[in-house]
């Protein structure tokens, strides 16, 4: 673990340092004009870039580093993230859905009787049991004298 967390720092070291030198490369970059050249002592302070757009690689070199700590932080928190991303995706395939689903209930209903949905639980990961909603695609209580069969040919 230690190791990990001084790549990380040495990372982030490098990327500030690179934003550093970028800034400091772009702030004392002008066109050079030989009619107009000034010659500045190292004392006097020139204020003749402000208010001038930073060079189009400070932008990339800060948006790069951005990016990276968005990454990091991605890959920190990839559970939360991907559990809400699933959760999204189920909504929007449920109201996608939503139709299909209510004409299959409607079908089943007035083709044959008992419930459309049936609840059967599954297990899941680290042994978790949770219930899931089906339609019912076999006669009602199937299995009430056999037990979970597979299906064959000809199946009832």
């Amino acid at each position: 673990m230690p190791k990990l967390i001084k790549r990380k720092a040495v990372a982030v070291v490098a990327i500030v340092a690179l934003c550093m030198v970028a800034a400091i490369f772009t702030a004392n970059a002008q066109p050079f004009d030989p009619n107009t050249a000034v010659y500045t002592s190292q004392n006097s302070i020139d204020t003749t870039n402000r208010g001038r757009a930073p060079e189009p690689s400070t932008i990339a070199l800060m948006l790069s580093g951005f990016i990276a700590a968005l990454v990091r932080f991605a890959r920190r928190r990839f559970d939360e993230f991907k559990r809400g991303f699933d959760i999204v995706v189920s909504i929007v395939g449920l109201i996608v859905s939503f139709p299909i689903l209510l004409i299959s209930i409607l079908i089943l209903k007035v083709t044959s009787h008992g419930p459309a949905l049936f609840r059967q639980t599954r297990v899941g990961m680290n042994g978790y049991f949770f219930d899931i909603f089906k339609l019912r695609t076999m006669v009602v209580n199937a299995e009430s004298q056999t037990g979970p069969v597979w299906a064959r040919e000809n199946d009832p």
